[in-house]
C-alpha cells in the first residue's frame, strides 16, 4: 500500500470476502505469515461466522493453536494515516498486537499492545510504557491509530477516547495480529472492519495533550486514600481484577488533593483517572 491522496482508502477488509473457515492470506496478498512459510496451517489466520462487528464474518485471533500469527503489510513511510479496526475480546481471554517497522516480520519492532483479561491494556515501545488504560470486555470497541510519518508522533483512541500519544521516528511496516496470551489468560479475539486511509491531519509536540498524572496513597490501603493529579477535575474509577466497576465519582481540586473514601474487600484494584480524552490507570491493593 503506498500513499497516493488524503483521505484516500488505501485498505479496507471486512472478512465478508471469505467464507467461514477460509485462511486469511488465502489469494490475499496484503496478508503474510510471520514465518512466510505457514499459509493454510494453523500460524495462518481462520475467518469464522461466531461473530463479527458487520455482516457474518470476522478474524479470529487465537492462541489455543499455533498460535496463530499473521501480518496485514502496510509499507507506510511517509504521510499521515488512520489504520483502524473494530476488536471484541471474550470476558477471560487476552489479546495482543504489535507494530513492525518493516514490511518483513521481525527486522524492526515499533511497538506492541497487550489487552489483559483485566479490562486493561499497555503499549510497550523500547521497552517502556507508552500508553495504557482500559478498554470495554466481552464487547466490540474501536480502535484507532492515527500515525504522522513525518512529524513522527502517533496517537491511538479506544472507542473514540484518546488513550495517548508518543514519538513513533520508524515506518509503519506491518501490523501483527499475533494469537499470544498473558501469564493468565489465553490469547483468543476478534478483529472486523479494517480500514487504513489516508489522513488530513499533523502531530506535533505542540498538539499533543501533556499525559494525566496521579499519585494516591497510602498503598496498600484500607479505608481511605488521598489522591493528587495534574487537573482541577477528574473522573476517578476504581476497577476490580474482572473489570467490574466497584467505583465512581467526579472530584474537584485533585490539583490540591483530595481524600476519598472506600468501602472494600482486600484484594487488587485498578483505580483509573479520566479528564476529557486523557486518562491514565494505575494498581490499588486493599488490605485491611
Amino acid at each position: 500500500m503506498a500513499s497516493i491522496a488524503l483521505g484516500q482508502q488505501l485498505y479496507v477488509e471486512d472478512f465478508e470476502g471469505y467464507a467461514a473457515g477460509d485462511y486469511v492470506t488465502t489469494n490475499n496478498p496484503n496478508w503474510i505469515t510471520w514465518s512466510g512459510s505457514g499459509n493454510g496451517t494453523d500460524e495462518d489466520g481462520l475467518i469464522t461466522n461466531a461473530e463479527a462487528h458487520s455482516g457474518s464474518n470476522s478474524l479470529n485471533v487465537i492462541g489455543q493453536t499455533g498460535p496463530m500469527d499473521v501480518v496485514l503489510v502496510a509499507g507506510l513511510a511517509t504521510g499521515s494515516y488512520e489504520c483502524t479496526w473494530h476488536m471484541k475480546i471474550p470476558a477471560n481471554y487476552a489479546a495482543y498486537y504489535n507494530v513492525q517497522e518493516n514490511v518483513s516480520p521481525g527486522v524492526g519492532w515499533a511497538f506492541e499492545n497487550t489487552f489483559a483479561a483485566d479490562g486493561t491494556f499497555e503499549v510497550i515501545m523500547d521497552a517502556n510504557t507508552v500508553a495504557s488504560g482500559t478498554y470495554p470486555v466481552d464487547t466490540w470497541f474501536e480502535l484507532k491509530h492515527q500515525v504522522d510519518l513525518d512529524n513522527d508522533f502517533i496517537q491511538i483512541y479506544i472507542d473514540g477516547v484518546w488513550a495517548g500519544a508518543w514519538t513513533f521516528d520508524s515506518d509503519f511496516g506491518g501490523v501483527n495480529f499475533f494469537g499470544t496470551g498473558t501469564a493468565s489468560a489465553v490469547g483468543n479475539w476478534w478483529v472486523d472492519d479494517i480500514v487504513v486511509q489516508a489522513a488530513e491531519f499533523t502531530l506535533s509536540t505542540t498538539e499533543m495533550e501533556p499525559q494525566l498524572e496521579l499519585s494516591f496513597g497510602p498503598n496498600p490501603a484500607q479505608n481511605s486514600i488521598f489522591l493528587t493529579g495534574n487537573v482541577d477535575q477528574g473522573l476517578v474509577r476504581i476497577l476490580g481484577l474482572n473489570g467490574r466497576l466497584v467505583h465512581e465519582s467526579l472530584i474537584n481540586g485533585l490539583n490540591r488533593g483530595a481524600q476519598l473514601s472506600l468501602n472494600l474487600v482486600d484484594g487488587i484494584y485498578f483505580i483509573e483517572l479520566t479528564e476529557g480524552e486523557r486518562r491514565t490507570m494505575q494498581r490499588l491493593v486493599i488490605s485491611h
